[in-house]
């Protein structure tokens, strides 16, 4: 299929670019950074191993309502957790900045999360736990340390699964840094951990 290719060639791409860039990395370090060659030294030698934790955060919206002409740019979200009128206090539902580790029936992305990270597992992705975030209709996702080439390979696919399976069930995910003015945006935590000779640096 066609999005199996483009993820191939994609893969392919990271891969060579990769190896570019780390050839490159000292002279930049040097030429661009004006670090000296002790200090080169000093980073090349630190580790000879890393592995990354990646935390996605992304907001599960119901309905997106948007206006684009000349004059005017705006947007509007409908989601089943969000308290209408905002500030209320309505049943089973999240008002402002009060959604962190909430539990069902007030987290209404239980089901959702819970069947991304099930297709997640089947594909490899080693996720550590999902959780409700501290906005109203927001998520997140973690992982387990992972070699990077593999985190970032898995972050790219991650993303475009959690968009095909909110698709599915009538929803929108996004991972736009900040949403909504009043609540918490999203980020992308990366956790990283070095060794040299298989001892932790820190």
């Amino acid at each position: 299929p066609p999005t199996v290719w483009a993820l191939g060639f994609t893969s392919l791409f990271m891969d060579v670019s990769s190896e570019l860039i780390h050839g490159l990395l000292p002279l930049f370090l040097v030429v661009s950074l004006g670090a000296s060659t002790a200090v080169l030294g000093l980073v090349e030698g630190i580790a000879d191993a890393a592995k990354v934790g990646v935390e996605l955060e992304f907001h599960v919206i119901d309905q997106l309502f948007s206006v684009r002409t000349p004059r005017e740019q705006s947007y509007r979200v409908e989601t089943s957790e969000m308290v209408s009128p905002p500030g209320g206090e309505e049943l089973y539902r999240i008002a402002p900045k009060r959604g962190y580790f909430r539990a069902e029936p007030n987290d209404h992305l239980f089901p959702i999360r819970s069947e991304i990270v099930s297709v997640y597992r089947q594909l490899g992705l080693d996720v550590k736990y999902h959780h409700h975030e501290v906005g109203s209709s927001q998520s997140e996702i973690e992982f387990n340390l992972s070699p990077i080439e593999q985190m970032a390979d898995g972050t790219v696919l991650a993303k475009m699964l959690a968009h095909r399976i909110a698709h599915k069930h009538d929803k929108i995910i996004t991972f736009l840094p900040k949403l909504f003015s009043e609540e918490p945006g999203n980020g992308m935590h990366v956790h990283h951990f070095l060794t040299k000779d298989g001892v932790n640096v820190f």
